[in-house]
């Protein structure tokens, strides 16, 4: 054989063996049309989720809050059919004095002269309201509360304006209104008829109209709110003390006293010490013995500043510190249903139980809301701030030394006027930087979940 050259060839290098799991096989056709499906899709739907995501859900959110807080307060508000609750015992049988109508045996205000107000330790504003609900829906259980309903769920929105005209976004402001309305003591009184709802209604509009720059508007609000309770004055005492901070923070800021701003606060003054004797006086001539509005209001000074016990609270009374506890809850009305066994009770629970007691999640973090507040005040000197301590100080803080120094007897109901600042501190709180979103959306479901618990009907009413 003869050699002969072989031709060149590249080297035959051997491929490492892939394991076939390693290996990412090719995606179906199928698979692959759908993914450029979905694509097209998510391409197509942008504008419309960039849309949404700018759109301005606040009003939504607020209506659909009021509309279920109006359902809950108007649902079986007839039940238990004919009963009076707490002291509608006092308030729906004064509207029938006024109107002329009979008094039931036994209840107050029986023997009373008709076509007064009997119940002169109160100014005669929401018992008026009252008994012209009556006269248009007759004297029934819809006619003693359904103003409270108009009225209570009225004062709903003004919390959502109050925060916002404070410098409170509007998730904050969102989020005051809902512990507001969903407070327990708050439901309560806005479904039964009682005067604190009117208080409360009127106060809230009064604050609102001030901050939107009407002081006028302001100052009637605040007369309407005193005529239907003489607790209407903690109106004057929030706006004073709110002004007041923000005088003195302007005098740290810039070194000297601002007296101009206060223009606004001497109008809603001027107008309630004018229109709040004459309006009174002018109430009085028609639906009181009173004529002479100065005795009318010395009257109940020295009724209110007569309620006192030396030794002690008793029964369903409470000082204003155990309030912070929701200690000494009050028994409005309970109707209670017996489990026998063998003819002997098992058990006895309630199916309707309305209580004056505040949502205990609500009132439990009144320490750290209104602790957060004069943080805010002092180190960030923000009005909301301020005016969140100011509702609750002027709303509250009389209590104690009415309690320490001169025994007066109270109730933890009277500290629904408070109820408001303590839901505008509480957001505040809840929408600082340093508090987790997880923390403030688990609150609200705590709160959810105390509503559900004080809800005073337990059984579906037949």
């Amino acid at each position: 054989m003869t050699d002969r050259a072989l031709p060149d060839r590249a080297p035959i290098v051997a491929e490492p063996e892939t394991p076939e799991a390693l290996v990412e096989p090719a995606p179906p056709r199928r698979l692959a049309r759908f993914r450029g499906r979905l694509a097209r899709g998510r391409e197509r739907l942008a504008p419309l989720e960039r849309s949404l995501r700018a759109a301005d859900w606040a009003p939504l959110i607020l209506a659909l809050l009021i509309l279920l807080s109006f359902f809950f307060r108007v649902v079986w508000l007839d039940k238990p059919e004919g009963a009076l609750i707490f002291d509608e015992k006092y308030y729906v049988n004064a509207a029938r004095v006024i109107l002329g109508l009979p008094v039931p045996e036994g209840d107050p205000y029986r023997d009373a002269r008709r076509g007064l107000d009997p119940n002169s330790e109160h100014p005669p504003g929401a018992k008026l309201i009252m008994a012209a609900s009556m006269r248009l829906l007759g004297d029934n259980a819809w006619g003693w509360r359904a103003a409270s309903v108009i009225f209570g769920t009225l004062s709903i929105p003004f919390v959502y304006g109050i925060a916002r005209r404070a410098g409170g976004g509007k998730g904050l402001a969102l989020t005051a209104t809902f512990l507001y309305a969903f407070d327990n003591l708050v439901f309560v009184h806005a479904r039964i008829g009682v005067l604190d709802v009117f208080l409360v209604a009127f106060l809230l509009a009064g604050v609102y109209a001030y901050l939107s720059g009407h002081p006028i508007l302001a100052g009637l609000a605040i007369v309407a709110a005193t005529l239907c309770k003489i607790g209407g004055l903690y109106g004057l005492g929030a706006l004073v003390a709110y002004e007041g901070l923000r005088v003195v923070r302007d005098r740290l800021a810039t070194g000297r006293w601002a007296v101009r701003p206060l223009r606004p606060l001497a109008i809603t003054l001027v107008v309630f010490a004018v229109s709040f004797p004459w309006l009174l006086g002018t109430l009085d001539t028609f639906w009181s013995s009173y004529k002479n509005p100065v005795d009318h209001v010395r009257h109940i000074f020295s009724y209110g500043f007569a309620l006192t016990r030396p030794a002690g609270p008793q029964g369903q009374e409470s000082d204003p510190w155990q309030w912070l506890l929701n200690d000494v809850e009050m028994t409005y009305l309970r109707t209670d249903v017996q489990e026998l066994e063998n003819g002997q009770v098992k058990a006895t629970r309630p199916i309707v139980f309305f209580r004056g007691a505040m949502n205990p999640y609500i009132v439990g973090i009144v320490p750290l809301a209104i602790g957060y507040a004069a943080y805010a005040a002092w180190r960030f000197r923000t009005d909301g701030a301020f005016l969140a301590l100011a509702l609750f100080v002027a709303a509250y803080a009389p209590f104690w030394p009415a309690a320490l120094l001169a025994h007066r007897i109270s109730y933890i109901f009277y500290f629904l006027p408070a109820i408001p600042a303590v839901a505008l501190a509480a957001a505040q709180f809840l929408h600082a930087p340093q508090t987790p979103r997880l923390v403030r959306w688990a609150f609200l479901g705590a709160v959810l979940l105390g509503f559900y618990g004080y809800f005073p009907f337990r059984v579906i009413p037949s």
